[in-house]
């Protein structure tokens, strides 16, 4: 099915046209402002829905728009308002089809997807346009994949911090793994000075007594046994030397420094714990990378592209091994035509922006379209009123 005729009057920029288009290529000429854009919209707005209805439709100064599209065996009626839009289709016989616009989204593609425009996208943009144009959503993977990765910044920064940490914390070799108790040394001195003091006590009794033995000895030399009753007493029950209670005070004294080393090691032990586990989580949400990047891949990977060869990546559309900005002028021409096609395989009809193109290319691209056997409208800028359908101030123009 392609288009044979399409009249529109007081369409945007149109006055009144009326124009029979070939099965193969139509140039659309003419200079800008001349009316070119509006006869492209007039079709697209009569054929692919409201959504596609300019704001203003209507010729400034005029009250209704009416555009008649003949296509196959139907024709297709728009009546355009400030605020409405009136579609009818009716059949080769004069019969009204029900229910227009349900029917024509059964037969209209894309008409709106310029190949030309998509040609002169980036990468970037040409793989966002294909992936809506195939119904690809990934949003909600690069959502995610953008929240893993803020996460895993997060937990590099927290671990580096960490580390800094752990690198200012200091403590002497061989400090003990738990702080010594200062109620325990200060038992054990307490304990020390009872020991020495009764010591003290039990050889000041012993002077004493020895010097009442000497004094007994210089008094009664007669009570001998006696004398050696005395003589033979000795105390027991303690040692001779004395504690050294100087190495429990140095203890004690040294004790806050052993302890303040044993905070500080056990600081950093807790301190590298936590790094641990940063770099287990950091390792972790790597994991969920691979495998959200694997999920995307292979979600592109089931879609069905619309030109053999395509692919997707999240920068890029792809033909074959290039990224598609890679692959020569023509091919991307080709290709980029290949993909409004494929969009429209019941209407075969392709509309083309072709300012850009210089004549090679547009002979390329014109060969192209018929040898894949569809119709296309080719937009041109053109001041020579003599190249295909020309547009001047919203009328076709008769070429002299």
């Amino acid at each position: 099915m392609k288009i044979s005729r399409v009249k529109a009057i007081n369409f945007k920029g149109i006055k009144n046209i009326d124009a029979v288009l070939k099965k193969g290529v139509n140039l659309v000429t003419g200079a800008n402002g001349a009316g070119k854009s509006s006869f492209k919209d007039s079709i697209i707005a009569t054929l692919c829905g409201k959504q596609y209805t300019p704001d203003v439709p209507v010729r400034v100064g005029k009250n209704k728009a009416e555009v008649e599209v003949k296509m196959g065996d139907y024709t297709v009626k728009g009546t355009f308002t400030k605020d409405k839009r009136v579609i009818e289709v009716l059949s080769e016989k004069g019969a009204i089809v029900p229910k227009p616009q349900e029917f024509l989204n059964t037969v209209i593609g894309k008409l709106t997807f310029d190949p030309m425009k998509f040609y002169l996208l980036s990468s970037k943009e040409q793989a966002e346009t294909l992936r809506l144009l195939v119904g690809l959503s990934v949003d909600d993977i690069e959502k995610r994949y953008r929240e893993v990765q803020a996460e895993r910044a997060n937990i590099n920064s927290n671990k580096t911090l960490i580390n800094q940490q752990i690198a200012d914390i200091e403590f002497e070799p061989g400090t003990p793994d738990e702080e010594v108790s200062l109620t325990e040394l200060t038992e054990k001195l307490q304990v020390a000075m009872k020991f020495n003091n009764d010591v003290e006590n039990q050889k000041r009794n012993q002077q004493k007594k020895e010097a009442d033995i000497r004094e007994i000895e210089r008094k009664i030399e007669e009570l001998t046994e006696e004398l050696k009753t005395v003589q033979s007493f000795k105390i027991v029950g303690f040692d001779d030397e004395l504690k050294d209670i100087g190495i429990i005070q140095t203890e004690i004294a040294a004790l806050e420094t052993t302890n303040k080393n044993v905070r500080a090691k056990q600081k950093k032990a807790e301190l590298q714990k936590a790094v641990d586990l940063k770099t287990n989580e950091y390792t972790e949400l790597g994991r969920i990378l691979k495998a959200l990047d694997k999920t995307k891949a292979e979600r592109i990977a089931a879609i069905e592209m619309p030109v053999e060869g395509l692919s997707l990546t999240s920068e890029n559309v792809m033909f074959g091994e290039l990224p598609l900005k890679q692959v020569n002028t023509g091919e991307q021409i080709k290709i980029s035509v290949a993909i409004a096609m494929s969009m429209n395989p019941k209407l075969k009809t392709v509309f083309v922006k072709a300012n850009d193109l210089d004549e090679d290319n547009l002979k390329l691209l014109e060969d192209f379209i018929v040898e894949k056997g569809y119709q296309g409208l080719i937009e041109l800028a053109d001041t020579s009123g003599e190249v295909g359908i020309v547009i001047h101030d919203g009328i076709i123009k008769e070429k002299e």
